[in-house]
């Protein structure tokens, strides 16, 4: 029983990875070994230890060549809609069958990218922004808020197919017994069938496998394969397959995508929270474009790093936080973060946290400055009386990438 098992398990393997080459080599060893003699060495002919029975391997077979993953995924295009069905079931010799399913959902308009297994919760699923080429927004979405309130930046490129991969075979070409047209999803397809059965004096096997490939693409839209075989006292049968349930490309998919961002509650510098906070522009400006003029930083020298917009709900007060690194040097960093402390003060932060009023918004105890090594500055001020504050803290950092600095904006407001 133990070999008759083995057998069904490493056939099912094969049957799942690596085609039907590895099959009928899986079927090979397991004579042998259900014969007691030896696998015959690489190269050599396999001699079987018992010729198939009647009923043995069924026709002649074919072989179709299928596209690369990087061909189906251009096909596909930036813009798709992908949901997938996976299913894994066994039968014990008891007649017993187990089943198990999930169901993951792709979607993506080039920009934004989301995987997980339903639309319906977007808890349960991922949500990421393509910054470049070489980085990537993560965004996290909270359930008491009923959106995305955090969000982190990753020096990686973005796989959008991630829930999906199935849809790319990792065979090269698909062998077959029977080749038809059908259409499938409304989408015009070919479905390949192979079947194949061994037998031999310590038992029998028989396994199949389906594919339907989409014509304009060449993703796998269904996939079945599955594995029964017997023995003096055993029997069992395995099986998996996956069905792709929703496929739409082009703009169809806006809407999706659309319903997905407008849950986006954090934003990159967001003027609505320092309005929140009770700061306005009649002297000066909190928006970030105007302190970098202001400072003749070029945008492009400050990287995201994070954000978060964390809301009370006892309260109904926010926390929102932001996080820089910039690529400066330490006099050009000192420019930029004391523009930055200089307009929020100018804005209206110019009061302490007993709300004393205070004439310069770079001395103590406004702004504390250091100097050990990596110059630091740090602001706390409010607008007047109350708990609401924001606070600056810029560091220079001379050992991350041959010089940084890490500029950390807080904001505590009345929402």
């Amino acid at each position: 029983m133990k070999k008759l098992l083995a057998f069904l398990m490493l056939t099912f393997v094969c049957l799942l990875t690596v085609g039907c080459s590895a099959v009928k080599k899986a079927v090979e060893e397991a004579q042998n070994q259900e014969s007691g003699k030896a696998t015959p060495t690489e190269g050599g002919e396999p001699t079987p230890a018992v010729k198939p029975t009647e009923g043995g391997q069924t026709g002649g077979s074919n072989k179709d060549e299928v596209k690369s993953h990087e061909e189906v995924a251009r096909l596909i295009g930036d813009k798709y809609l992908i949901t997938i069905k996976l299913i894994t079931s066994y039968r014990e010799s008891s007649g017993e069958t187990v089943e198990d399913s999930i169901e993951y959902t792709t979607v993506s308009d080039g920009t934004y990218s989301y995987w997980g297994t339903t639309l319906e919760d977007l808890s349960r699923g991922s949500l990421y922004k393509r910054c470049d080429d070489s980085s990537l927004a993560s965004y996290d979405f909270d359930e008491e808020a009923g959106g995305y309130t955090e969000m982190a930046i990753f020096p990686t490129e973005i796989n959008p197919f991630r829930s999906v991969n199935a849809i790319f075979l990792v065979e090269t070409e698909i062998e077959y017994t029977s080749k038809s047209a059908i259409t499938f999803l409304g989408r015009e397809c070919t479905k390949y069938e192979y079947k194949v059965s061994e037998s031999t004096i310590g038992g029998s096997a028989t396994y199949e496998r389906t594919w339907i490939m989409d014509n304009a693409t060449g993703a796998c839209l269904k996939y079945d394969a599955a594995v029964a075989g017997s023995g003096l006292d055993y029997s069992g049968a395995a099986s998996a397959n996956f069905e792709v349930t929703q496929f739409e490309q082009g703009s169809k998919v806006d809407e999706i995508i659309k319903k997905i961002t407008d849950k986006i509650f954090i934003k990159e510098w967001d003027s609505e929270v320092f309005e929140k906070l009770g700061l306005t522009k009649d002297s000066s400006s909190y928006e970030l474009d105007d302190i970098l003029k202001s400072a003749t930083i070029e945008r492009s020298s400050l990287q995201l790093r994070e954000a978060s917009n964390e809301v009370y709900a006892d309260t109904g007060n926010g926390t929102y936080s932001i996080v820089y690194f910039a690529n400066l040097s330490q006099v050009k960093g000192e420019e930029l973060v004391k523009a930055i402390i200089n307009n929020i003060y100018d804005c209206g932060a110019q009061f302490d946290s007993d709300g004393t009023y205070h004439s310069s918004a770079l001395e103590e105890p406004l702004c504390y400055y250091e100097n050990d090594g990596g110059a630091s500055y740090s602001f706390y001020a409010t607008p007047g009386a109350g708990d609401y504050y924001v606070e600056i803290d810029g560091r220079w950092n001379p050992y991350l990438n041959e010089g940084t600095w890490v500029i950390e904006l807080t904001i505590y407001y009345h929402n």
